[in-house]
């Protein structure tokens, strides 16, 4: 995980990292919701606004992360969006 975690902020540039990453002590790691991002505004860098590159290291980030059942959940509930 944290060659995979490494790799992807390598990929990002110093704007796009420093909205993907925050500190372990940050607020932000309890604020989130599943909401409409017009009730409830998200953080974070998305998907559409990385490189195809920088994608595929999001995602190579995730499934390390996760069980194989739980990386295809999240796959599933991404194309739902």
């Amino acid at each position: 995980m944290t060659l995979a975690a490494t790799a992807y902020l390598d990929a990002l540039e110093d704007a796009q990292r420093s909205s993907s990453a925050y500190d372990f002590a940050s607020e932000e790691r309890f604020r989130w919701h599943w909401t409409t991002p017009g009730n409830f505004p998200r953080n974070g860098l998305p998907l559409w606004e990385m490189t195809e590159t920088q994608r595929s290291r999001a995602f190579e980030l995730l499934a390390a992360s996760l069980s194989g059942m739980g990386f295809q959940k999240s796959l599933d509930i991404i194309s739902l969006q």
